[in-house]
């Protein structure tokens, strides 16, 4: 016969209340998505006040005046999320004005629509045609066909899937498209190269016939949408702000709508006291809104202040003095969990001296010294080959392994090809490559 045994086992979890998992969500969110939320839940919350801040503008009232708090009655009364951020599209208004006259069928209108949709503030396609083409649930043929016409708005070069097609168009409208015109759009890659010569070749034209080509092509614009100016992606909207005071640097939250939360009692909604089941959870959500905001402001402040505190170089001198920093130096300092960091930095940005910086920015790898000396950041070195590059001799421009050696003798032990991985990082091409961009300069002052 078989006997049983007993077996006890300890574990530890983390079980997420309501309250801890609204509170995590709104670590996350920017300052514009957490205004975002709160004006909706006020629309739908009965006990949830919100007093609505002097620098987002106020807020329209019922009768016309600017309301100071907005309080949730149910619907169909009251501010609503939907009139959020809601502004006239110009680009868009004149892209539909043009089409109802030149597409013929609704088969036509709607693959038309969903083009449209996918027109970014450049004028581009913001999207690949066959993706386009399924989602309509047409061929490639139907939206080669109406892609074909809508490119036909003025201003030409709309609807452009990439910037060769965007200036072909715009030398077919102006009568420019000839051979020397089609093989320069076709081979974009040789002019930021600065391979004329080359170019020139394979064009079957003289370098000279190359460069008044180019000289053609620059009178094009590669972005015919932002002239529109509506759709353009709006300024980045800082969620704190330091300042320097008597005593350091300050931080602040930067709340563009909201500024405070309020909960209504229970005497404002109920004459008798009494609350249904229904408006009791409201209530508590109302609670644990209120809360989840001042910790969430709290832990942010606090997060941004020692960051400040720890990168004041930087804000005083600039990229070269920025320090090494890790999310868990950040962390073990002020208290909280390394994840809690992470989702406060995360798409966050702060308005600074410097201007308008992610906090993200602010964090940067150690680099070690060869002499045994503080190890410097990896922003501070990138910064450093930056002036390098900035500062050299244009007609000899350096090698990185000529930047790495000069970085070496200043201490930095660092190898060509981390010179190599940071200067791509910037966005600097090669030394070759400068070198050709000079004599392209060159070759079109002469022309």
């Amino acid at each position: 016969m078989q006997g049983f045994t007993f077996q006890l086992q300890q574990s530890r979890s983390i079980k997420l209340t309501s309250n801890l998992r609204q509170a995590i969500e709104a670590l996350g969110m920017s300052n514009q998505q957490f205004s975002d939320f709160l004006l909706f839940r006020a629309r739908l919350n009965p006990f949830l006040e919100l007093q609505l801040s002097d620098r987002g503008g106020g807020m329209p009232a019922r009768d016309g005046r600017t309301a100071s708090f907005i309080q949730g009655s149910g619907a169909g009364d009251g501010y609503s999320i939907e009139n959020i951020a809601s502004a006239p599209s110009g680009l868009l208004e004149h892209v539909w004005r043009q089409v109802s006259m030149m597409l013929e069928t609704p088969r036509e209108l709607v693959i038309a629509e969903y083009l449209i949709a996918a027109l970014e503030p450049t004028g581009w396609l913001g999207r690949s045609l066959p993706d386009i083409a399924q989602e309509a649930e047409g061929t490639l043929e139907e939206a080669e066909g109406v892609l074909l016409k809508l490119q036909q708005i003025e201003p030409a070069g709309l609807f452009a899937r990439n910037l060769a097609e965007c200036l072909r168009l715009q030398a077919l409208e102006a009568e420019m498209f000839d051979p020397v015109m089609e093989g320069v759009l076709a081979n974009l890659q040789l002019i930021a190269e600065g391979r004329l010569e080359h170019l020139a070749e394979i064009c079957d034209a003289r370098v000279e016939d190359v460069a008044a080509c180019l000289h053609r092509v620059r009178s094009f614009d590669p972005k015919p949408g932002a002239a529109f100016g509506e759709r353009i992606e709006p300024a980045i909207m800082p969620d704190l702000m330091v300042l320097e005071g008597e005593g350091g640097w300050v931080v602040d939250t930067r709340n563009p709508m909201v500024r405070a939360i309020r909960v209504r009692s229970v005497e404002d909604i109920s004459a008798s006291g009494s609350l249904t089941a229904q408006e009791r959870e409201l209530l508590e959500e109302a609670r644990s809104i209120q809360r989840a905001a001042e910790r969430r402001d709290r832990t942010m402040v606090k997060v941004a202040a020692e960051i400040v505190r720890r990168q004041d170089g930087f804000l005083r001198r600039g990229p070269a003095a920025l320090l090494p920093l890790r999310l868990s130096d950040i962390a073990q300092a002020v208290g909280v969990h390394e994840s809690t960091v992470s989702r406060i930095t995360s798409d966050r940005h702060i308005e600074t001296p410097r201007g308008i910086l992610p906090l993200r920015s602010f964090f940067s790898v150690a680099l070690g010294q060869s002499d045994g000396a503080t190890a410097v950041s990896a922003a501070a070195v990138r910064e450093a080959i930056r002036q390098m590059i900035a500062a050299e001799d244009k007609r000899a421009p350096l090698s990185d392994q000529a930047i790495a050696k000069a970085l070496n003798d200043k201490g930095l032990a660092l190898a060509r090809r981390t010179v190599t991985k940071y200067r791509e990082h910037l966005g600097i091409a090669n030394s070759a490559a400068r070198r050709r961009a000079r004599a392209l300069q060159q070759a079109l002052k002469r022309t």
